[in-house]
């Protein structure tokens, strides 16, 4: 979060400020940082569930315009959450994201989001990362410890928009992103220009530097005294009203508040006499300090390993979660379920009359969470807490999820082949399939395929025909769009469309449940070693692409015939029709029926409306489920994407 107001006050002193060609340089960036700032410049609707596509260009282009310039990137990126100490910020952003998306949902013109982000664009940015070559660690907890060590150690600038990186002692400043320019040059053609902010400059403009030494050593240092003074994230507001009184800045403008503090310090002859007047030697605030010392002089290395960090001594994680953690490869969302218990379920657009999207993938974050979440000793049951939308409103939820002990825990993991993993995939997502997967090709569209199974013929809310037809054109589309692609120069100036001119909100719906289902699938796969390889969101989903191609199905029939890649197409669409699971007649108390077949074939005109009949799937964990079919004449069949 920063320090509030520090930005605008510090950009008044020009001469802490320099304007420099970045290059010949390492570069130690906030990785979440730089995921946001990037993430608001290419996303061009937020109603759309996800550009991913633009998104990864973005990325992939922007690494490679710093590797002309000679800069090497080091990325650093945040891991699971501290426990107990951001809950409420944490709760408090995931109840401001909720009534954005349901805003976003009626939106009809103002159709951009500042800070709200379709689900799965952390995983595109991973991979933008991987597929570009760039050094990257994911950290134990926040990265901001040990990005402050290594641009301190390694004498170079540190990229970033958080504030709280203004007071730490780096000698090769701060740059902010967005402060990074790209220029064309006659003679090199494309340069990069930034602005970098040096502490020691501002010090010396505001009358810091001799008065407090802070050049002896980090004993010495003002830095973290300003910042528990100007109330970082570190320090509890409240435990400040006593000195602002002290200080006469009750209420006053921020900027006044600033600037009386930094005079207030000034009159003290060195550091320690200011902390021991102004904080006391045994006081919470104290506790403040302490901690914001070790937050600007942490240790260099990732020294403590992830499961000590996170408290599981009695139950550690393996070495393989480790590494693969680290190196970006598992899922921070099953790290984080097994550590606090709790986990915060992304919103996404979809109207509020209809239930959670995050329902159609209950089943497979249960099996999630019976891998990851470590035994109890006393065998005891385990829950996990989801916080998401209630099912018919926009007031927040707290669900209490039972973890079932059916599969292997992630200390198993390792011992069993691929194959057997792989099944254990499959079955978590769509159960008993007696389906050769093997048959969809290539691999990578595996994931994807059996999630839309999944979705198309055994979750409660089903999609429609031309639903269907729209993803899967989707994913023929897209990953033959960045199959061949290379990063592009301009990036940067890109023009960006005005958006949807009819804007969907029924299959907005229908999408936030296919990237419920695919975005669990997703950590599944990462948490039982990868036994198919890692999707890139980018390469299948554009929610832009299925809102024009499921608008251009509805309007022509032989839409399918005339688009690109039409034989890939007509091969998972016949996998997809030929592998439907086999329906059974049921008994409803004393009556029989005969369940109907929820195809995705077009139905005849000829077809009356029937009577909906309630299905189940022969073989499937939900064989118990009752399931309302949809009606049979085609008019109603589209009309159901507008509800879904």
């Amino acid at each position: 979060m920063g320090i509030q107001g520090l930005t605008t006050f510090v950009k008044t002193f020009p001469n802490a400020w320099s304007r420099v060609e970045l290059t010949h340089t390492d570069l130690i960036i906030d990785g979440n940082n730089l995921l946001h700032f990037l993430a608001s410049k290419a996303t061009f609707d937020s109603r759309c569930g996800g550009e991913y596509p633009d998104f990864y260009r973005m990325v992939c282009s922007f690494f490679a315009s710093l590797r002309r310039s000679a800069v090497t990137p080091h990325i650093l990126l945040d891991g699971v959450d501290n426990g107990d100490e951001k809950l409420a910020t944490t709760q408090r952003r995931h109840i401001e994201r909720m009534a954005e998306a349901s805003r976003l949902v009626s939106a009809r013109a103002a159709h951009r989001s500042n800070g709200f982000f379709p689900p799965l664009v952390h995983q595109v940015f991973l991979r933008a990362v991987a597929d570009s070559d760039v050094d990257a660690i994911v950290c134990d907890h926040e990265a901001d410890v040990l990005a402050i060590a290594r641009a301190r150690r390694d004498r170079c600038p540190l990229l970033s928009n958080d504030s709280d990186f203004f007071l730490a002692n780096l000698p090769a400043g701060v740059v902010p992103v967005d402060s990074l320019e790209w220029i064309r040059d006659d003679d090199r053609g494309q340069v990069v220009y930034c602005t970098i902010f040096r502490r020691d400059l501002f010090f010396e403009r505001v009358g810091l530097e001799a008065e407090a030494h802070w050049r002896l050593g980090p004993k010495y240092d003002v830095g973290p005294l300003l910042a528990v003074l100007l109330q970082n994230d570190l320090t509890d507001p409240d435990l400040l009203i006593p000195v602002y009184r002290k200080f006469k800045i009750v209420g006053v403008r921020r900027r006044f508040q600033i600037r009386v503090v930094i005079d207030q310090l000034r009159k003290y002859a060195n550091v320690l006499e200011a902390e021991i007047d102004i904080l006391g030697s045994e006081s919470q605030l104290h506790a403040c300090l302490v901690a914001t010392k070790e937050f600007y002089y942490g240790s260099v290395e990732l020294n403590e390993t992830v499961s000590n960090a996170l408290g599981w001594d009695s139950s550690p994680f393996p070495e393989w979660v480790i590494a693969s953690f680290r190196r970006g490869r598992f899922s921070l969302f099953a790290l984080q379920a097994a550590s606090l218990r709790r986990v915060f379920l992304l919103p996404q657009v979809e109207t509020v009359a209809s239930p959670c999207s995050h329902n159609a993938s209950l089943h497979i974050r249960r099996a999630l969470y019976d891998i990851a979440v470590p035994r109890r000793q006393d065998g005891g049951v385990v829950t996990v807490q989801e916080h998401r939308r209630c099912d018919n409103g926009n007031d927040p939820a707290v669900v209490s999820i039972e973890v079932p002990r059916n599969l292997p825990p992630l200390s198993c993991i390792p011992s069993l082949d691929r194959n057997e993993r792989r099944d254990h995939l499959i079955r978590c997502i769509v159960g008993e399939w007696d389906c050769d997967i093997d048959h969809i090709e290539p691999e990578e569209f595996v994931l994807p395929v059996v999630t839309l199974f999944c979705w198309a013929y055994q979750c409660e809310e089903q999609p429609a025909e031309n639903v269907i037809r729209a993803f899967i054109l989707c994913f023929t589309n897209c990953h033959a769009l960045l199959r061949k692609w290379e990063p592009v120069r301009d990036f940067h100036k890109r023009e960006r469309p005005k958006g949807l001119v009819n804007f969907d909100d029924g299959l907005a719906t229908a999408i936030a449940r296919w990237q419920a289902i695919f975005s669990s699938s997703l950590h599944l796969n990462a948490v039982l070693g990868l036994p198919l390889p890692q999707v890139n969101p980018a390469r299948f989903f554009d929610g832009f692409l299925v809102q024009r191609v499921y608008a251009e199905c509805k309007k022509h029939q032989d839409f399918v015939n005339n688009c690109e890649q039409k034989d890939l197409f007509a091969r998972l669409w016949t996998f997809m029709v030929e592998s439907k699971p086999e329906r059974k007649e049921i008994e409803v108390g004393n009556e029989s029926e005969s369940l109907s077949n929820l195809s995705c074939m077009q139905p005849s005109h000829e077809v009356k409306k029937k009577k909906k009949k309630r299905t189940v799937v022969a073989g499937s964990r939900f064989a118990g489920l009752e399931i309302e079919a949809e009606s049979s004449e085609e008019e109603e069949e589209e009309g159901d994407a507008s509800s879904n």
